[in-house]
């Protein structure tokens, strides 16, 4: 996750600076903000299985949590989990490696029958000629990052296929030391060093282009970062094989995935139509787009049953465009959620201590990602009712079928109350966490809301 605002020094007190949208990409105009348009045909979608789509990011590295965490992921019906495998903690010094620290990221979860992206990240103090540097600082000459990449990619050889390269690069402040905005041309050097390194050990594996924080915020945003590395490096679109995406809103994420009107937000349909914009005049237009990371923290707004909503709005929709597997920003809140910033607040469970005997409990968006990792595991999105004109305005939604068996899943954006006529009688009705909710009437017109509501049909005969 990248925190939008720098943490300066002032004495012992951290001064916050936050941060306003800057140039560096053009935004929606908020007078004239209207809701997303549909990136979906009319037609049939061929979307991939809800279940194969599933991730989490941020979760347990080492420790006691990890056999929870994994107990907790194959509850959900996780099958993929993103983590880093961090290189100054792997080659603590020169040709000194060491991989017990990455089999403790890694192992647990792959015995548990969960995939792992594993981020190739971030520098090494010893890399680097900058007085004072961490691991945030990028080496000075790429091979060295390479060899670590040939080692890391060595040792997981018939484990790990997938890589991502780097985090949020252009959060420099954070992520790509000491440049504020990262270095897009540094960049497209160090990833084509490790791609090339990384094909050369496994011509099978699958290298993601590390995601960008998506707004320009201080920083330039994904957009114009990914032009300014094409720019540098014409020949870029034939060193990744994945494009990493980021579509947080605003930081504090509170903004639903449909977007505006906030003024200056984004939706999520606007954020990936414009990434595969940029990416087409790179000639990377046939590489897929993977969400790594999104999420909404407990904060403002957003309270747990929000998180929830939004979760399942978030999931269906950039599934249905496309852009999976989805990686939730994180398993776990940390011991402080309700602090600013809310970075301990993102949590599908809430934060446990086993010497205070405090448990780690399900928040409802846990139960939300349960049933579409459970219940529509096997599920693929076929329709986007709005784009095939089915619904009302202001109603949003998709057809799922699990089979022979056909639902629909549907919510309002904005946050009005509205009617949606299914095809048929629905037989059963699931609320966003999958509680069986009365369905005593065998009317076809069904009242909605912004809170998701599956509904089940009578038969596959569903297209009115």
């Amino acid at each position: 996750m990248n925190l939008p605002y720098r943490a300066l020094l002032c004495g012992s007190v951290p001064l916050l600076i936050v941060v306003c949208a800057c140039s560096g990409s053009s935004m929606p105009d908020a007078q004239d903000a209207t809701p997303d348009p549909p990136l979906t045909p009319p037609g049939s979608l061929h979307s991939a299985l809800i279940g194969d789509s599933l991730c989490v990011a941020g979760i347990p590295r080492s420790g006691s949590l990890v056999p929870l965490a994994v107990e907790r992921l194959q509850e959900l019906g996780v099958g993929l989990v993103r983590t880093d495998l961090t290189w100054s903690l792997m080659e603590p010094s020169q040709g000194d490696f060491d991989f017990n620290p990455m089999d403790e990221r890694v192992m647990p979860y792959w015995n548990g029958g969960i995939d792992v992206l594993g981020i190739l990240d971030y520098g090494n103090p010893w890399a680097t000629s900058v007085e004072g540097a961490d691991d945030k600082v990028p080496p000075d000459d790429p091979a060295d990052f390479a060899a670590y990449v040939i080692a890391i990619v060595g040792h997981f050889d018939g484990i790990l296929d997938t890589y991502e390269i780097w985090n949020e690069p252009n959060a420099g402040y954070r992520f790509w030391k000491p440049e504020l905005k990262g270095d897009p041309a540094a960049f497209g050097v160090l990833l084509k060093a490790a791609v090339t390194a990384g094909r050369a050990t496994c011509p099978t594996c699958r290298f993601v282009f590390g995601a960008p924080f998506f707004h320009s915020q201080l920083i330039d945003g994904h957009i114009p970062f990914l032009e300014q590395t094409q720019e540098a490096h014409p020949d870029l679109a034939s060193f990744y094989d994945v494009m990493g995406f980021h579509p947080y809103p605003f930081y504090p994420p509170t903004t639903a995935p449909e977007g505006p009107p906030p003024a200056n937000e984004w939706s999520f349909a606007q954020m990936l139509e414009g990434v595969r914009e940029v990416m087409e005049t790179g000639g990377a237009a046939d590489h897929p787009v993977w969400t790594t990371e999104v999420g909404w923290p407990i904060f403002g707004r957003v309270t747990p049953e929000r998180q929830a909503d939004f979760l399942v709005r978030a999931y269906m929709a950039l599934i249905a465009m496309d852009a999976a597997p989805i990686c939730w920003y994180n398993l776990f809140d940390g011991p402080n959620p309700g602090d600013f910033p809310p970075e301990d607040a993102f949590g599908l469970l809430t934060y446990g201590d086993p010497d205070t005997g405090v448990e780690h409990m399900p928040k409802p968006s846990f139960h939300a990602m349960a049933q579409l990792g459970n219940r529509f595991a096997k599920g693929r999105i076929t329709r986007d009712l709005r784009a095939a004109g089915v619904v009302a305005e202001g109603v949003r939604g998709y057809q799922i079928e699990v089979g022979t068996v056909v639902w629909w899943v549907v919510w309002t954006f904005p946050e009005v109350t509205g009617t949606v006529v299914l095809p048929g009688s629905a037989v059963e009705i699931r609320d966003v966490t999958g509680e069986l909710m009365e369905n005593e009437s065998a009317d076809t017109a069904m009242m909605v809301s912004d809170r998701p509501r599956f509904f089940r049909l009578e038969s596959l005969d569903s297209n009115p």
